[in-house]
């Protein structure tokens, strides 16, 4: 959802989770792919679109 250009609270209010359960798992993508900014995490999911 997020990668999708959804909002924190949008994802917290589909999913039923807390606001700081969705910033946990979007600092975590972030950490994971060695990104900073959604722009970096969606270059590398059409990179792996491509392949």
């Amino acid at each position: 959802m997020w990668l999708t250009g959804h909002g924190l609270k949008y994802i917290q209010e589909n999913l039923f989770i807390s606001e700081a359960t969705v910033k946990t798992h979007v600092r975590n993508i972030y950490r994971k792919c060695d990104t900073h900014n959604r722009a970096e995490i969606l270059a590398l999911y059409e990179a792996g679109l491509e392949k």
